[in-house]
């Protein structure tokens, strides 16, 4: 078969009723370089490969999304950004359909897919890690680059056991209380203690811990420990804790890199505690200010910027719906209040520092 009669069959593919979904192996050795070249060598595109991935099963789109990005080269940005899209905001589980019998007829249901099929699925594929389902399955399963991706993903903290007085000190963030019930209670430094120190704001504990270098000694090295407060902590607490690191290492923020080339913007942009994007954010002009390349570009090479500017109201509000929902508590977002989706309309806003970079 020729790229023309692939295309063809493609192109069938694609018109078929909507509810008619096929497995990806209808299509794996139709969508090649040579069917992208032919649908895209004209203005106009022969067929759409939206409409031709929404006839797909869901339970294959990792499959789809992989081979969109394998053929990067061959796809204009926009199509190429428009998937990108589409698997980074995906955070469905996986579902396989099944046809049950029930009182003589046949009904096709969700079930979850074993362990088995899982794997055989492109899930730890790292073309595909911007997708969180994705980024933990590839961290569990230890690949090239996982110590630093993990903090994505949510690297574990167990519930930590300790005097109430050691607690109240964290709370208080007196570093010198801190430490003398930690001698008394012969508590070592962990990550998990390191985290609720953290997470409770209780920066001069932070900075003694880091002063005297023991928490990189046998806890997170210093790079690590720089994804983390930028991935997972929100504006107020991560800026403090950054500033703290940078200080004991001059230029180690615009020198971090994960396996992929990735800088602190990247695990910024997967905070789900800030919105990167957001003319209130504070923790993206924080790591531009102390040199982190806009430039950089990830495991697609697609940049940070261009990542950025990219992104449509409507996907920026899509991004913002998200982190307001994660951060809600008792029906109230924090967060919400902090990052509202009205200074997203309203242009007189914008910093400075997002002007530079549409600008550029």
């Amino acid at each position: 078969m020729n790229a023309t009669e692939k295309l063809a069959a493609l192109k069938k593919i694609s018109s078929s009723a909507a509810d008619e979904k096929r497995p990806f192996s209808d299509i794996d050795g139709l969508l090649t370089e040579e069917t992208a070249d032919l649908i895209f060598k004209t203005a106009r595109p022969a067929m759409s490969l939206r409409k031709l991935f929404s006839r797909i099963e869901p339970i294959y789109r990792f499959n789809f999304w992989k081979r969109i990005f394998q053929l990067r080269e061959h796809i204009p940005a926009p199509e190429r950004f428009h998937f990108w899209f589409s698997c980074m905001i995906d955070r469905g589980g996986l579902l396989v359909s099944e046809p049950r019998i029930i009182k003589g007829r046949e009904y096709t249901v969700a079930v979850a897919p074993d362990p088995e099929l899982l794997w055989t699925l492109p899930l730890t594929d790292e073309m595909l890690i911007d997708n969180p389902l994705v980024c933990r399955t590839y961290s569990e399963a230890r690949k090239p680059g996982w110590e630093i991706l993990r903090y994505i993903a949510g690297r574990r903290a167990a519930l930590q056991k300790m005097p109430e007085r050691m607690r109240q000190a964290i709370a208080d963030d007196n570093a010198e209380t801190f430490m003398i019930y930690r001698d008394m209670s012969g508590k070592n430094l962990s990550y998990s203690l390191l985290v609720e120190i953290m997470r409770k704001g209780a920066a001069k504990i932070f900075a003694e811990l880091v002063k005297g270098g023991e928490v990189f000694e046998h806890v997170i090295p210093p790079e690590e420990l720089c994804v983390c407060c930028a991935s997972q902590l929100e504006d107020a607490v991560s800026i403090p804790l950054l500033e703290i690191v940078e200080g004991k290492f001059p230029g180690i923020l615009k020198n971090v890199r994960d396996d992929w080339g990735r800088n602190p913007l990247w695990y910024a942009a997967a905070n789900r505690r800030t919105a990167f994007f957001h003319p209130f954010c504070r923790l993206t002009p924080f790591l531009l200010k102390h040199g982190c390349d806009p430039e950089n570009e990830n495991q697609l090479g697609l940049s940070w910027r261009r990542m950025l500017t990219g992104l449509s109201l409507s996907q920026k509000k899509r991004l913002l719906r998200q982190r307001h929902l994660a951060n809600c508590r008792n029906g109230h977002s924090p967060l919400g209040t902090e990052q509202p989706c009205t200074a997203l309309l309203d242009e007189s806003l914008e910093p400075e520092w997002l002007t530079n970079l549409k600008s550029s």
